[in-house]
């Protein structure tokens, strides 16, 4: 057998808080310089969010969510890691758990490896222990704060311009209802912009409350430079929703509300280089519908995950910010690599992520408000000049257009999508078990949604740069 088809193996222990020890199989390089690393997850903000604690088994989630992002972030994937056999890798984690019984029933352990795996491709084998030292949340500062008369509605804030869309429409659109916004982030530059978007939102006109929460988590390194990690981080998604739900279930409202639009949320390849889990599914459907049976299990009640965004495009979300928030549109964030290292351009410009942004702003007629001074590359201007490899992106996303416009001009446009994007049909026939649904209705209002963001793709500026792409084609 090619030794390269065989997935590189990391071995951790999290049966302590705050501190996971690394076992050194073959291929674990960074059990030679950090053997065991120091975390933190400072979640008190959300799992003590109106004076009442978290149960033990929704606290456990949270810690497995973290072990499984802190697994995923210091083992890197083989390089090139752009193929079938270089990609996957193999966990095997031992985690620390309050309720080791629960979790460690065949049903609930088989769910959580399926859903590592749907995640990030790799093989998870988990398996619980009793936890060793102090509880994390023992002796934290209880805030005495009265919830609000009624039960809020709680959503997750990025801080992306998808979420920033979405909760300043429902602020404008519900003013009567209180809103808890949770947002979770690894660097402060992430918090920065949260709250400057925060102090934005709050000067709209409305009698009920906004309160945002923030949690902060990540790794205590001694010497960051020393430290080699996984780009992709595929379970950083994960441990946002569960924050998120916890937030929810604190709040009385079972209920998690996020702002994605649909296109970004499935989330479709965009060129046949690209296989699963190389593109995120922290927020696809068949993420979220595995999420909220595993919280309801636990939380034994029922609980729901809802992108009140699946079916709009992105540039229709940027239409629903009323016009006392544009402003706050300059301090959202996008790029997948924000923030950038470069000095007053916190953004890149080319990435599939900086595109889509921009793409978006220009369709809702809202670009004026984005300046392109904050990107490396102004990709929009007919004046800049990319390298070949910074305009991959943007001939990847016009292939994929090129895919979808093909499809939907056909006698049978769902049949065609579903022949090229296998992953729509299954998601098409998840979403039609919920309440109400069906799938017939859904195949359509996918097909529909890929039609207007074909046509929120054509008309943006970028496209002029790919002239040379286009003749080069043509003449193959």
């Amino acid at each position: 057998m090619d030794k390269r088809c065989i997935k590189q193996g990391f071995s951790y222990d999290f049966s302590r808080p705050g501190i996971f020890t690394v076992e050194r199989p073959a291929g674990n390089t960074i059990g030679h310089i950090y053997p065991s690393i120091r975390y933190f997850l400072n979640d008190q903000p959300v799992t003590n969010l109106f004076g009442e604690d978290a149960s033990p088994k929704i606290v456990d989630l949270a810690d497995i969510a973290i072990a499984a992002y802190l697994a995923d972030r210091v083992s890197p994937r083989r390089e090139p890691s752009t193929t079938a056999q270089m990609w996957p890798r193999r966990f095997e984690l031992v985690l620390g758990v309050r309720c080791r019984e629960f979790w460690s029933s065949p049903e609930r352990h088989e769910a959580l490896e399926k859903l590592f795996s749907f995640l990030t491709d790799d093989e998870w084998n988990l398996s619980f222990v009793e936890p060793g030292g102090i509880d994390r949340l023992e002796g934290t500062q209880r805030e005495f704060r009265l919830p609000p008369k009624n039960v809020p509605r709680v959503a997750l804030f990025s801080g992306g311009l998808d979420s920033y869309a979405g909760v300043a429409g429902v602020l404008d659109a519900d003013r009567d209802s209180d809103l808890v916004i949770v947002s979770a982030a690894t660097n402060y530059r992430h918090i920065a912009g949260q709250r400057k978007q925060v102090e934005i939102l709050r000067g709209l006109p409305r009698p009920a409350e906004l309160i945002h929460r923030v949690v902060e988590f990540g790794i205590k390194w001694h010497d960051s430079d020393d430290a080699i990690q996984e780009s992709s981080q595929r379970t950083r998604g994960l441990v946002f929703l569960i924050l998120g739900s916890i937030a929810a279930l604190n709040s009385r409202a079972h209920r998690l509300e996020i702002y994605e639009n649909g296109v970004g949320a499935i989330n479709l390849p965009m060129d046949a280089s690209q296989i699963g889990s190389m593109n995120s599914r922290s927020v696809n459907p068949l993420t979220l519908i595995a999420l909220e049976r595993l919280i309801s299990d636990a939380a034994e009640a029922d609980f729901c995950i809802v992108n009140m965004c699946l079916g709009v495009t992105k540039g229709e979300m940027c239409t629903r910010i009323p016009r006392a928030a544009l402003e706050g549109i300059a301090a959202t964030f996008s790029c997948d690599g924000f923030p950038v290292r470069r000095s007053g351009k916190p953004q890149c410009g080319v990435c599939t992520s900086c595109l889509l942004r921009r793409m978006a702003l220009e369709a809702a007629g809202l670009a004026g408000y984005d300046s392109s001074d904050g990107y490396g590359i102004d990709l929009t201007c007919d004046t800049s000049t990319p390298s070949e490899k910074q305009l991959n992106p943007l001939r990847a996303m016009e292939w994929q257009a090129e895919l979808i416009r093909h499809a939907i001009g056909s006698r049978d446009p769902w049949t065609e999508l579903s022949l090229i994007y296998p992953m729509l049909p299954v998601i098409a026939a998840e979403l039609s078990q919920g309440p109400n649904a069906n799938q017939t209705s859904i195949e359509r209002d996918l097909v529909a949604l890929y039609t207007r963001h074909v046509a929120e793709w054509e008309g943006f500026s970028a496209r002029g740069h790919l002239s040379d792409f286009r003749r080069h084609r043509l003449a193959a």
